[in-house]
């Protein structure tokens, strides 16, 4: 079971939890159990446009640009792998050996500027490994046939 509720801090320190009579009628049903409570700042996920954007002209375009420099046919979702693999990857630290593991985070956990960042590093990088130029969201593509 997990309670998720929403609130803010304010610059004095205070909690505010919004829906506060939710949270309490939920509360109140529960009994003899064992909680861990933990608070993380609040990121607006990606939106419905970013996620269009990616899956329908960045993923496309770089399948299409690793296929033109490699010959190698690749699936969308290898891209995807490949790119979460290079641009967003949280590093864990063997304290005894100092190995760095790299784990590949997933798309749906980045907040809405992450999911920027992370385009603007695949299209800086599809211009210099693939020879691509990804456009911005909006913006007009012309292609030469």
């Amino acid at each position: 079971m997990k309670i998720k509720y929403q609130g803010r801090i304010d610059e004095d320190g205070r909690l505010k939890i919004w829906k506060r009579g939710e949270l309490v009628k939920e509360l109140s049903g529960l009994r003899n159990m064992d909680i861990t409570m933990t608070i993380e700042e609040y990121k607006k996920p990606r939106s419905t446009k970013q996620n269009r954007y990616f899956h329908g002209v960045v993923l496309p375009m770089c399948k299409l640009g690793i296929m033109d420099s490699t010959g190698e046919i690749v699936t969308l979702q290898e891209v995807k792998d490949l790119l979460r693999s290079l641009f967003i990857v949280r590093e864990i630290i063997d304290e005894e050996t100092g190995e760095v593991l790299r784990v590949p985070r997933g798309t749906s956990d980045l907040s809405t500027i992450e999911f920027n960042e992370f385009i603007e590093r695949i299209q800086h990088w599809g211009t210099e490994y693939l020879n691509i130029e990804i456009p911005d969201p909006g913006e007009q593509l012309t292609l030469e046939v």
